[in-house]
């Protein structure tokens, strides 16, 4: 990023209406605002409308890399571009390459899937943030709740096997509050959200870490109470 002194504004092809600049900002030049959502993250997406009336919904980085390099962004649109920016450089890769930088995250090599099932997660986490977008600009939520509700088992066994949480309608009970705790972090936007099974997972764990929290504390007073009736009855 550059300082505000020497930021430059660039047009991008394909989106006249609009600039991005090279400290990570995107404007419109009708209405002289910003178009990036206010998301915490690393990534800041923004709302556009193409030359051709096409609403268009991407990060600055891509916007920006298009601009340089004189691409109209709906060129890339569905091709599995991805476009990311590592210590001030543009990192670009293709689908297969992106699988390959997935599968080297810790999460993976602990547990270790194949080709095909690192795809499908990818192209389920763009879906993901495409629905997350639908959301914000329509306030429309069944997308996101329909693909939440395709991994609710799936979130419901780690809770068995890894979070040892036998009890069925204990397990219901933390999905529904991980589910609360969901649309709660999209409408505040604290954080951006890349992918419901580590946000389900995390969120199961933190409410199940509470609560065993609780209950421990809530058996240490009762002990005491009755350690304190006992030596009082004693009498």
């Amino acid at each position: 990023m550059t300082s505000k002194e020497n930021e430059v504004w660039i047009p991008v092809p394909g989106f006249s209406a609009y600039e991005v600049s090279s400290d990570g900002r995107a404007r419109s030049l009708k209405r002289g605002k910003c178009v990036l959502k206010k998301l915490k993250g690393k990534s800041h997406i923004g709302n556009y409308r193409s030359d051709c009336g096409t609403r268009f919904y991407s990060s600055w980085v891509r916007m920006y890399y298009c601009a340089l390099h004189g691409i109209n962004p709906l060129d890339l649109k569905g091709k599995d571009v991805f476009i990311s920016m590592e210590h001030g450089e543009f990192k670009v890769e293709g689908k297969e390459k992106r699988i390959q930088t997935l599968q080297g995250i810790r999460a993976y090599r602990l547990s270790p899937l194949d080709m095909e099932e690192v795809s499908q997660r990818y192209e389920f986490c763009k879906e993901v943030c495409d629905a997350i977008l639908e959301y914000y600009e329509t306030g429309n939520g069944g997308r996101i709740e329909r693909m939440i509700h395709s991994i609710k088992e799936e979130v419901k066994w780690y809770m068995y096997n890894t979070l040892r949480v036998y009890n069925p309608e204990m397990r219901e009970e933390v999905f529904s509050q991980s589910v609360e705790q969901f649309f709660k972090t999209l409408q505040e936007r604290k954080r951006t959200i890349y992918g419901l099974r580590p946000f389900f997972y995390k969120s199961a764990r933190y409410i199940m870490t509470n609560m065993r929290k609780r209950k421990r504390k809530e058996i240490s007073i009762k002990d005491e109470f009755l350690e304190y009736w006992d030596f009082h009855a004693s009498f």
